[in-house]
């Protein structure tokens, strides 16, 4: 998801203001399954949405604990 985010990034610089996070690519794929689910039963795309989902949640929350943790290990130290 990381590369996949870079690529992104690259190909949408003139567009964006920060670059793509490698959870908002398993969120934007997510959708597209959601987009795909809402036009026509296919079960596989409900299975692939639950698992970009899950993925997303396990990289932010991945991320978001690694970045909280490198602010305050000062305070983790004492």
């Amino acid at each position: 998801m990381k590369l996949i985010a870079k690529v992104w990034s690259v190909l949408l610089s003139e567009i964006l203001k920060t670059e793509i996070k490698a959870h908002q690519v398993c969120l934007m794929y997510t959708a597209a399954k959601l987009v795909r689910a809402s036009h026509k039963f296919k079960e596989d795309s409900y299975i692939d949405a639950q698992s970009y989902l899950e993925q997303a949640r396990k990289i932010h929350e991945k991320n978001d604990t690694k970045e909280f943790t490198e602010k305050f290990k000062n305070y983790y130290e004492l």
